[in-house]
């Protein structure tokens, strides 16, 4: 991935991440039984008119291998897709209902995604914090707005719910949907400071 990451810096004076758009997640040695005992990136949640939508990828499958290299962890999988370009084609093969299948997917840019107004990240989804919206609350804060959890998500887990506003990523405030853009680009976990209700709180996602 740093490799792939310095060359396009030096080619071209910026970086684009390549986008699948699916949420993932890890799965249990129980839960592998239901893949013939095989471990990889289990799709938990899938964006409309996203590459890997668009390939007929569903919730449920799991991918074990892009372009011949085995997956066996939603890091694995993120890292894989991270060091490819947007509009490369990718061979994806996955499993659904114990049997192999195999598609090719052709990645987009992660740039885009911001052009709905919203943006999803482990399971949550966020939009813009509106001026009017902070005059209900009667609070002068800046952030995003949690509108979305997919159910069993990493963003569940943590209780993180619907209407929270998404303040801080680690040491960059979030005011902007690129804020929160630039502040997920990365693969390490993060601590996101939430506010719920005239409180803040702490997770690490």
């Amino acid at each position: 991935m740093v490799t792939s990451i310095a060359t396009e810096l030096i080619n071209k004076g910026k970086y684009s991440r390549a986008y699948l758009g699916v949420a993932i997640s890890d799965i249990s040695a129980e839960m592998s039984s239901f893949y013939n005992d095989n471990f990889g990136a289990l799709i938990t949640s899938i964006e409309d008119n996203s590459p890997a939508s668009k390939a007929g990828l569903k919730r449920g499958d799991l991918i074990i291998s892009v372009n011949g290299k085995k997956i066996e962890s939603a890091s694995e999988l993120k890292n894989n897709i991270g060091s490819h370009s947007p509009l490369r084609v990718v061979n994806v093969k996955f499993l659904r209902d114990k049997k192999i299948d195999i598609v090719n997917v052709t990645l987009d840019s992660l740039d885009k995604k911001s052009v709905s107004g919203e943006l999803t990240y482990q399971g949550l989804k966020v939009v813009p914090l509106s001026s009017s919206y902070k005059q209900e609350l009667g609070a002068n804060i800046n952030g995003v707005l949690v509108i979305e959890i997919e159910e069993n998500s990493k963003s569940q887990t943590l209780n993180i719910k619907k209407g929270d506003i998404i303040l801080q990523i680690e040491n960059s405030e979030i005011s902007t949907l690129d804020d929160f853009k630039r502040a997920i680009a990365s693969q390490e976990k993060k601590r996101f400071f939430i506010y719920r209700r005239g409180s803040i709180f702490a997770v690490v996602l």
